[in-house]
């Protein structure tokens, strides 16, 4: 649905599973079940020569002890 996939690209969950549920009134409850990503523990940079780890760091959105959410990842890997 596009509510799944809106919560979905939010980028802070593994897995998103939505439910509706008709309620005696006629009305419709939606539910999401979600699982959470991981805590970042820590960030590292390896390889890189001419520009130190601590110029870069800085740089990053994805930070040690934020929910890894893979779109800010996928941009600070670009």
């Amino acid at each position: 649905s596009e509510a799944r996939q809106r919560v979905r690209e939010i980028g802070l969950y593994s897995a998103v599973v939505a439910n509706a549920e008709t309620l005696p009134d006629g009305r419709v409850r939606v539910t999401f079940d979600v699982v959470e990503n991981r805590v970042v523990v820590r960030v590292l940079l390896t390889g890189n020569k001419s520009v130190k780890s601590e110029d870069i760091l800085p740089k990053l959105q994805t930070k040690a002890g934020d929910v890894l959410n893979q779109q800010t990842l996928n941009e600070d890997l670009n």
